[in-house]
């Protein structure tokens, strides 16, 4: 009997200090997750990764890879969009209160200095503008022109390199080291110029591997060039690189067979090609206002379309290479 009041007494000692430890072990999960709800609740909430489900679900590419625009205006324009976009969580045209007085993103300003400093100061300073052109609005008579932009948040990485054929077979696009020291927009000697095979190169060395998107546009560049340099670049980078079709224009004058010679380059490499004409042809054809608000430059609601369509691009071409998830 002795023998059993002690077994009896020992194993209730146990069950009571297992139910004070698992009480204490309550106390303290539950501790460790109200603070760190108090921590969520008082962690600002970062303004370029809205809680949107649609936001997410259309740009969690943007989150895999840096994005690297190369072009002109046409190139600027779409990235300047989607820039936007990024800061804001959703497209500047559809935003409440937007009207012909507003000063749009993706539109002419005028002016070069002010058309820098503002798209620049309506990205929420997530954009650093390695910016200047001497000259007036009107490109042709531009002296200097450098149009480099970085945006950087802790959720999107994008570039947007100026490139013309500025100086053939040297320099097709340049700028300066530390723009942040001067940005949106300075005078300054140059610090870098380089070729379009050298750019490249520098993207790689930089962001590693990237999207790397390149459209002539509307300037008359060494297509065959600047083509062939790309594809040769595809065969030996890590990088997606996406071959933004010519630009069309509203009157005619640039067809899609000017890009026949370019496809036939792109065979033999790793290019994607993003078919511009091949999304437009049915806005083209019924409406041109509907798609240009000049005769090279898109309306907003066209580049919100060239965004979307890189993004389905982008989404298909990083399946192939077996990405499932955002970075």
């Amino acid at each position: 009997m002795s023998s059993d009041h002690t077994k009896s007494t020992f194993t209730g000692q146990r069950a009571r200090w297992a139910i004070r430890l698992l009480l204490v072990v309550l106390t303290l999960g539950g501790l460790v997750f109200s603070l760190r709800a108090v921590e969520r609740s008082g962690r600002p909430k970062h303004p370029t990764r809205p809680n949107s489900a649609g936001f997410e679900l259309e740009f969690e590419w943007v989150m895999r890879r840096p994005i690297i625009f190369i072009g002109d205006s046409v190139t600027r324009y779409q990235y300047l969009s989607l820039a936007y976009r990024l800061s804001h969580g959703h497209w500047q045209f559809e935003e409440p209160g937007f009207n012909k007085t507003t000063e749009i993103i993706d539109r002419d300003w005028h002016d070069w200095e002010r058309f820098m400093r503002g798209t620049n100061a309506l990205l929420k300073g997530n954009e650093v503008c390695d910016c200047y052109r001497n000259g007036t609005w009107d490109w042709t008579k531009t002296v200097e022109y450098i149009e480099n932009r970085y945006f950087k948040t802790p959720h999107y990485t994008m570039t947007f390199f100026q490139a013309y054929d500025d100086r053939p077979g040297v320099c097709h696009t340049k700028g300066r080291l530390f723009p942040e020291k001067g940005a949106p927009y300075f005078d300054a000697p140059l610090d870098w110029c380089y070729t379009i095979p050298a750019l490249l190169d520098h993207i790689d060395k930089t962001y590693g591997q990237s999207i790397i998107v390149l459209n002539l546009g509307i300037h008359g560049s060494d297509y065959v060039k600047w083509a062939t340099a790309f594809a040769r670049h595809s065969t030996r980078s890590g990088s997606i690189l996406i071959w933004k079709q010519t630009t069309p224009s509203s009157d005619g004058r640039m067809p899609e067979s000017k890009d026949f010679e370019l496809f036939n380059i792109f065979k033999s490499s790793k290019v994607v090609v993003m078919p511009t004409w091949r999304m437009l042809t049915d806005l083209y054809n019924a409406d041109n206002s509907a798609v240009f608000y000049d005769r090279v430059h898109f309306l907003p609601h066209i580049n919100k379309l060239m965004n979307q369509k890189l993004a389905e691009i982008v989404k298909r071409e990083l399946g192939k290479r077996g990405f499932s998830g955002a970075r």
